[in-house]
């Protein structure tokens, strides 16, 4: 999150968020998609500020969009 963060509104691919947050220490590309997924359903439905862009990665961002 706090990567993401650090970059709003911009589309970062899994493979920037993975290098980026766990380099080649932690599992593998998925690992991404699975915390998002955590990450989401801790903030709830109301806190929408991750957004995926299909195909391409992730964004964060500040506000409604």
């Amino acid at each position: 999150m706090s990567f993401l963060m650090h970059h709003p509104n911009h589309v970062l691919t899994r493979e920037q968020i993975y290098e980026n947050v766990w380099g080649d220490e932690y599992g593998d590309i998925n690992t991404v998609t699975v915390h998002i997924k955590n990450i989401r359903k801790k903030l709830g439905s109301e806190y929408d500020f991750i957004k995926t862009i299909w195909g391409v990665g992730y964004k964060y961002v500040e506000g409604k969009e």
